[in-house]
């Protein structure tokens, strides 16, 4: 237990190692298993033992995102699919690939934050923050995109999606 991360080793379709791992508590649980169906099943199994827990998985193949969806799963990551298209941004551009690196490696260059408005920030347009570059809002649950009509003035509960300096 870091830092109210815990890490269990095992097998993760297995029932017993998530109740001992105590899923039902856990707000946040993330799946990354070296196979999809594995990662299907480990999705229904938390999602069943915690119906209210975010559940990010990460997937090999494109073709089984919606599976993982239908079983239960916050968000999907598609590892080859991610992995591709970061080769091709390289290859088209090598420095549009640096920056895309430099977002995905901790504690460097830049990083992409989601974050709380806050007061003096409410009721201006995201333009305005200063020190970040506002890419998206997610209010009421729902992400905004930085080009949504919907999203020309921060309002009091919104988190910001930023891009600004890696904070060491």
């Amino acid at each position: 237990n870091f830092d109210g991360l815990a890490a269990f080793q095992g097998d993760a379709t297995r029932r017993d190692l998530l109740r001992r791992a105590e899923i039902s508590k856990a707000r946040q649980v993330i799946i990354c298993l070296d196979r999809d169906d594995a990662a299907i099943l480990t999705t229904l199994t938390v999602r069943q033992l915690n119906p209210t827990a975010g559940v990010t998985v990460a997937v090999r193949e494109q073709d089984n995102v919606t599976l993982v969806r239908q079983s239960g799963a916050s968000s999907v990551i598609t590892s080859s699919e991610t992995v591709g298209r970061l080769l091709g941004l390289s290859a088209i551009g090598p420095e549009l690939g640096t920056i895309m690196q430099d977002m995905l490696t901790g504690g460097e260059g830049l990083e992409v934050h989601q974050r709380l408005a806050t007061a003096e920030e409410v009721g201006q347009p995201p333009s305005a923050v200063t020190g970040e570059r506002v890419i998206g809002l997610v209010r009421n649950g729902t992400l905004r995109r930085f080009y949504d009509q919907t999203a020309t003035r921060v309002e009091v509960g919104d988190e910001l999606i930023v891009v600004r300096r890696a904070q060491a």
